[in-house]
């Protein structure tokens, strides 16, 4: 029996946990976990984005077609159940408010639980004051784009939350990411002389806002004080043809603090586990539930898109331990493998014929396919609207059921070539679809996509009808009666009345 620390970082990157990382990057943890790891080049997102995708790694098994932004189903097997059962003490400790907001429920399947409040999208205490942290100073640059004042929280409502969450924040010590971290050391510590712990740390950052500490903003915009504009973080300045070069580039400089910041964090706890001795007898398992956009090509510009393509779909994946020799892995992971491996680092059997063992041998997937599901799909779903993405070690392939309007990007690649690729994009689209029909979906909705968008029967249900098919809408029967998606109704679209 081992003790296994699991880390999911929200919003990351492959490439910036990579070795050819971004110019100018410096993530020295990750680079020590790196060289310490197997590193899987190739893991890709199936569900999509936060909820879903983390749907995968605790069920090991595949939605209909994908898992939904739904409640967990307290009667389904888990892999931290299983766990538990096993002989181990299970404790999660996070910062994304995603996992209990709502009625979510992933914290029913721990021994013990812990939240560190602040984050985006947290839901504090109800206030009629608020004002900008020390480290926010409007620049007249952004000007054109509104004012820096309260017309910030009128036009993005989760700027209400934020400041609620953050009002008292004065110092590094008081941001949630630290306050994290600090938590992890602190159960490692406390728990120094266990043989038979599973952490699970999930870390919101580096998801929006790219709102970091002074120091860490400084490191990557040294012409400037450290200080941000909200208008950066919420305000929406730059859009399309309006996002200069000049704006692209302090995005991504944000974006990249926020990542420095987490790995300073991270190389705390990396440096706890040796401290106490558990790094002998510790498993270190790092991933992500999807990456973003910075800008990579134009007209892509920043954060995720509904339809997930390779910077969302490829994130990291690394497991290291004292006794698995550090190689690079080349074969296609999902999400759903991570139940299989960590029972199989536990010792435990597992029989989900949707999940691998990762560590027993290359793994039997050939692609991968991934979208912010369910599949939509009705009489008046266009031809030409790209429903999911299909991936495999070189293509990006988004499918459309009019081939002509499916894109296809080669994995690092920014050009669209799927003119160019006609055989790359049939037999990408070819494989989805099968992968696709393995999952549930319906013979004439492969039919449709199959002929090009032709052959609805005068019958094909609606969107809303169709779910009730069973194509997507399975899960909703586990959900709370009367439940429904918490976006407009919790996180008020009118944020004055928040603060009165």
């Amino acid at each position: 029996m081992c003790n296994i620390l699991f880390f999911v970082i929200d919003t990351l990157r492959y490439d910036c946990v990579a070795e050819k990382k971004p110019p100018g990057l410096k993530t020295p943890a990750f680079d020590r976990l790196r060289e310490r790891s197997i590193t899987f080049e190739h893991a890709y997102t199936n569900s999509y984005p936060t909820i879903p995708c983390r749907k995968d790694m605790v069920y090991g098994t595949y939605g209909d077609p994908f898992n939904r932004w739904h409640p967990m189903d307290i009667n389904k097997r888990t892999f931290p159940r299983v766990l538990f059962e096993n002989g181990y003490c299970t404790q999660l400790i996070h910062d994304t408010p995603h996992l209990v907001n709502g009625g979510m429920a992933f914290d029913y399947f721990f021994n013990a639980w812990t939240f560190l409040r602040g984050a985006e999208v947290d839901r504090p205490i109800i206030t009629k004051k608020w004002t900008f942290p020390d480290n926010w100073a409007p620049d007249p640059a952004y000007d054109a784009w509104g004012k820096a004042d309260e017309s910030l929280i009128e036009r993005g409502h989760y700027m209400a939350t934020y400041l609620q969450s953050n009002a008292h924040r004065k110092n590094e010590g008081d941001w949630n990411c630290r306050r994290l971290f600090d938590a992890a050391s602190l159960f490692l510590e406390d728990n120094a002389g266990r043989d038979n712990f599973f952490l699970w740390v999930d870390c919101f950052d580096p998801h929006e806002p790219w709102d970091s500490p002074e120091e860490y903003v400084k490191m990557y915009l040294p012409e400037g004080n450290g200080k941000i504009d909200p208008r950066l973080l919420f305000g929406g300045v730059g859009s399309g043809d309006t996002m200069t070069e000049e704006i692209k580039r302090v995005k991504r400089a944000l974006y990249m603090a926020k990542l420095s910041f987490v790995d300073r964090q991270l190389g705390k706890v990396l440096d706890t586990l040796e401290r106490t001795g558990l790094a002998e007898n510790t498993v270190v398992v790092l991933t992500a539930d999807h990456g973003t956009n910075l800008a990579d090509r134009p007209g892509l510009g920043f954060g995720k898109r509904r339809l997930p393509q390779q910077y969302e779909a490829r994130i990291p994946l690394l497991i290291s331990a004292p006794w698995l020799k550090p190689h690079v892995r080349k074969d296609i992971t999902a999400p759903q493998d991570i139940y299989a491996t960590i029972l199989g680092l536990a010792g435990v059997e597992c029989n989900m014929s949707s999940s691998q063992d990762l560590l027993k041998g290359p793994s039997k997937r050939e692609y991968a396919v991934t979208a912010w599901g369910p599949i939509d799909v009705g009489k008046d779903t266009a031809p030409q609207q790209q429903l999911f993405s299909v991936l495999n070690c070189e293509w990006c392939l988004s499918v459309a059921a009019d081939n002509a309007s499916c894109a296809l990007y080669a994995i690092g690649g920014n050009d669209e070539v799927a003119a160019a690729n006609p055989g790359v994009v049939a037999e990408l689209k070819e494989a989805g679809i099968a992968l696709l029909v393995e999952r549930g979906m319906p013979g004439d909705v492969a039919a449709w996509l199959r002929g090009g968008g032709v052959g609805f029967a005068p019958e094909w249900p609606a969107p809303t009808d169709y779910l009730s098919r069973g194509f997507g809408g399975t899960e909703y029967a586990h959900s709370y009666e009367g439940w429904r998606e918490y976006w407009c109704r919790n996180y008020l679209r009118e944020p004055k009345k928040t603060m009165n």
